[in-house]
């Protein structure tokens, strides 16, 4: 989505609900920390003496490309942003930071709405801190610098066909989508994102790097799964993997003669009765909300989704979903399907990136 964000709101968690809103003004909320910034150059100074690290700051070139947030309504200006290749690098850079008594931000994709990854004065950017492993058992060890696209792809193809429940965003970082309670369309069958973390790596506040799971560190990896960034920065997560569905099946219902607003009204509530009650849980939906262009008092609705299944299944359930629309609205009603797609195919349909999951390019704006 160019230079559009959308509002999401989790109805029943079965299904989704988005609306393109007007333009706000917003500010970069400040992270937990110290109360105020107290000696930055302190801390850059000592950043700066850190051996073969990327360093940005206001008086150096490329500043503005490492401050720029995904949402270009909101100003970020971090005293350094820095992108370590190596783990050792963070904890140092921590160290500096904590010394100095400074905040200190991770930025794993950087598409936060709010920009919260670079609301520190220290931002630590982990697009080179990206490995990604497998073992025989489906977990996989992702570092935090890795985007969606990244890790649906790598899984899938190292992992003999494994999965995830995350968004359909190629270019979200895995870091924010994990500890922010991440989700997309799987997630009626999978969970979030977070539901499957087995293990975290992380640098505490004073630069240690500690690992925590179900037997150690145990009080750390229950706060961490839920408690976003607050106790340390993820430099890898650890996820127990599933078989990825065979077949899946894109769609989405269309209202080419616009319904009045008693029609969408009811058409809604028809929706959320349905995804309390009668809905699959193979059959994922969003209701989508678009101002009509030029009429801003008119909007237009669709429901998009995935079926994780064959098609013959896929039409089965959709059908009993068309049954308790409105007869006016189900008139109106158009469905398209994709047929029956792979798992990787179908993440690409919902990605909108060209064909590809590949996040080699830069990411949209």
């Amino acid at each position: 989505m160019a230079r559009i964000s959308r509002i999401s709101t989790l109805l029943s968690f079965p299904l989704l609900a988005s609306v393109v809103p007007r333009t706000l003004a917003l500010e970069v909320q400040q992270p937990l920390g110290w109360p105020g910034s107290l000696d930055v150059p302190s801390a850059v100074e000592c950043i700066s003496k850190i051996s073969e690290l990327d360093i940005f700051t206001p008086s150096t070139s490329g500043y503005n490309w490492a401050s720029q947030p995904f949402n270009f309504r909101i100003a970020t200006s971090p005293a350094v942003v820095v992108i370590p290749k190596l783990v050792q690098q963070i904890q140092d850079v921590v160290k500096c930071a904590a010394s100095a008594k400074v905040n200190v931000t991770a930025k794993s994709g950087g598409h936060s709405y709010g920009a919260y990854g670079l609301a520190g004065d220290v931002v630590i950017d982990m697009m080179h801190i990206n490995n990604l492993t497998l073992n025989g058992t489906g977990a996989a060890v992702v570092q935090t610098g890795n985007r969606l696209g990244s890790v649906a792809q790598g899984i899938f193809n190292n992992g003999n066909r494994r999965a995830l429940p995350h968004g359909s965003c190629p270019y979200v970082g895995s870091g924010g989508h994990t500890l922010y309670g991440g989700f997309g369309y799987y997630g009626r069958i999978g969970g979030l994102m977070v539901d499957a973390v087995v293990g975290v790596e992380l640098v505490l506040a004073n630069g240690s790097l500690v690992t925590a799971n179900s037997t150690l560190n145990q009080d750390l990896f229950w706060a961490v799964r839920g408690g976003g960034p607050s106790f340390g920065i993820v430099t890898a997560w650890t996820f127990q993997t599933v078989l990825a569905p065979s077949k899946t099946v894109n769609y989405n219902i269309t209202f080419p003669n616009r319904l009045s607003i008693s029609e969408l009204v009811d058409s809604y509530i028809a929706w959320e009765k349905f995804a309390k009650t009668n809905a699959s849980q193979a059959l994922a939906m969003a209701t989508l909300f678009v101002p009509v262009r030029g009429n801003n008092s008119t909007v237009d609705m669709s429901f998009v989704g995935n079926y994780y299944g064959n098609e013959a299944d896929f039409r089965n359930e959709i059908s009993k979903f068309n049954e308790t629309l409105p007869p006016t609205a189900r008139a109106k009603a158009q469905l398209k399907s994709s047929g029956e797609l792979g798992w990787i195919e179908g993440l690409i349909v919902l990605a909108g990136n060209d064909g590809t999951l590949n996040v080699t390019k830069p990411p949209p704006s």
